[in-house]
C-alpha cells in the first residue's frame, strides 16, 4: 500500500509539472557592447560620456590608451510579478596576439571579475544594465600585455544572472566577444598593421 501511494504521489508530482510547465524567472535576453565617445557640453565644464552599441572595435596596439567599454545587459522579467534583488555576475577576459605576428590569439584567464546588484525588473518588461570594464584595471592590464609584447585581437565578456533556490540557469548564461582590428588604412591607401 505505501509503494501504491509513494507512485501515486511521483505521478501527481509529475502531471502538476508537466502542467505548469517551466518556471518564469529572469533571463538574459541580450548581451552587447558598447564603447564611449566625450561630448562636449557647451558652458558646461563636465564632459557627457555617450555610450555606443560597437561590434568590432578598432584598437591598434598602442602603450597609452584613454578608453570607456563595457557590456550592455538586457535582462528580462517573465513573471507576473516584479523581481528583485537580482545578482549579476560578470567577468571580461582578452584573446592576446604576439603583436606583429598575423595568426589569432590565445585566450587568456579573465582580467577583470564583478558582480553588480540589480533593485528590481519590474514584471513583463525587459531593463538594460551596463557592465563596465573597470578602466584603470583595463589600462594597467594593457599596458604590461604592451609591454610584454602582446595586444588584444578580441575581447570576451561572460555574464550569468546568479541563480535562487528553485532556478535553472536556462537563459541565464551568456557570452559575447567583441573582435578587435589592428589595421588601419595608410596615407597611400594600403592596409597598414600597427606597429
Amino acid at each position: 500500500m505505501p509503494r501504491l501511494i509513494r507512485s501515486c504521489a511521483a505521478a501527481a508530482a509529475l502531471l502538476f509539472a508537466l502542467v505548469s510547465g517551466p518556471r518564469a524567472e529572469v533571463v538574459i535576453q541580450d548581451v552587447g557592447w558598447q564603447l564611449a565617445f566625450r561630448v562636449k557640453k557647451i558652458r558646461v565644464k563636465k564632459q557627457d560620456r555617450k555610450y555606443h552599441d560597437i561590434k568590432r572595435w578598432l584598437f591598434p596596439p598602442s602603450p597609452n590608451c584613454k578608453i570607456r567599454a563595457g557590456a550592455k545587459v538586457s535582462l528580462s522579467n517573465l513573471k507576473d510579478k516584479t523581481e528583485s534583488a537580482i545578482l549579476l555576475k560578470y567577468a571580461f577576459s582578452a584573446r592576446l596576439r604576439k603583436i606583429g605576428e598575423q595568426n589569432d590569439g590565445v585566450w587568456t584567464v579573465p582580467f577583470h571579475v564583478e558582480e553588480r546588484h540589480i533593485p528590481s525588473v519590474k514584471k513583463r518588461s525587459t531593463k538594460d544594465v551596463f557592465l563596465p570594464i573597470n578602466r584603470v584595471a583595463l589600462k594597467a592590464y594593457l599596458k604590461r600585455m604592451y609591454g610584454a609584447g602582446y595586444w588584444p585581437d578580441a575581447f570576451k565578456v561572460l555574464v550569468m544572472v546568479e541563480p535562487r533556490a528553485g532556478e535553472t540557469f536556462r537563459n541565464r548564461i551568456r557570452e559575447e566577444v567583441l573582435p578587435v582590428i589592428w589595421k588601419t588604412l595608410s596615407s597611400n591607401g594600403q592596409q597598414d598593421e600597427r606597429p
